[in-house]
């Protein structure tokens, strides 16, 4: 089944987000959400691990889906954080703008 979601699932939604008109109030939103995606993906793995770890050493009796929805938000927290960095790193290494003195 899961091949079946891949071959036709898959290209039927990625068909579908292609033809879609996104609102120019949701634009921001989209904006945030497309930079943190590369350090979410780069840090939900480790923050998960973590988190698992700490849910087995200190608590292993307390309910699963609450260690996962810290592990959700410290994931998400740690991304928007890296993606903040990176757009003043931008900032810092872009080239100084030079003023033309106009006549």
């Amino acid at each position: 089944w899961r091949g079946v979601g891949v071959v036709l699932l898959l290209p039927l939604l990625f068909y579908t987000a292609s033809r879609a008109c996104v609102p120019l109030e949701a634009e921001p939103l989209l904006r945030q959400l497309g930079a943190i995606s590369y350090p979410l993906y780069a840090t939900h793995e480790p923050v998960f691990r973590l988190i698992d770890g700490a849910h087995l050493a200190l608590l292993p009796s307390s309910p699963t889906p609450l260690w996962n929805l810290m592990g959700c938000a410290i994931a998400l927290l740690t991304a928007y954080g890296m993606a903040m960095i990176g757009l003043r790193v931008q900032h810092w290494r872009a080239p100084p703008k030079l003023h033309q003195i106009s006549a």
